[in-house]
């Protein structure tokens, strides 16, 4: 349905459906422009389509352009935790693999992040060695190994345990 989105002044509609819930009929999605912006949830403002689920838990970057890393259950939408410092700035990427998180933001900062209800746990952070100016692609991870693309580079770290 096209109701209650607004368009930006060029008459553009930029939306981005992250997860169906459909056990309430709805969705997680955004919508960004000058007039506007809606979303089918009260607390969620994720700006680059960056979620993941795991379990009853929604893990994302949240804000437009923050990229704070924040936690919800699944069923009802309540914060289990919402962390305002965070090693990146603006817009984050974010995918998950064995257990925890990988926060990708627009500055080029990484993070891994615990992916656990209890609370916020910061496992560790580096930067790019290249950054080209503001970049938003995801990681993506392929038989333990992490890909991740600025602009016109391409990176690879391993992720393995070892």
């Amino acid at each position: 349905s096209r109701r209650g989105l607004k368009a930006n002044s060029s008459g553009d509609v930029s939306m981005s459906v992250v997860v169906a819930w459909p056990e309430r009929n709805c969705g997680w999605a955004m919508t960004f422009s000058r007039n506007g912006m809606l979303v089918f949830t009260p607390r969620m403002r994720n700006h680059h389509g960056g979620m993941v689920r795991l379990g009853d838990y929604i893990y994302a970057g949240n804000g437009h352009n923050n990229g704070l890393p924040i936690c919800l259950e699944w069923k009802t939408g309540t914060v289990k935790w919402e962390q305002s410092e965070r090693p990146g700035k603006e817009s984050a990427a974010v995918i998950a693999a064995d257990g925890e998180l990988y926060f990708r933001w627009q500055d080029g900062t990484m993070g891994l992040i615990e992916a656990s209800p209890a609370g916020y746990k910061l496992n560790g952070s580096f930067k790019l060695p290249v950054v080209q100016g503001p970049s938003w692609p995801h990681p993506v991870i392929v038989d333990g190994l992490m890909y991740i693309r600025d602009h016109d580079t391409m990176l690879c770290y391993d992720v393995r345990a070892k």
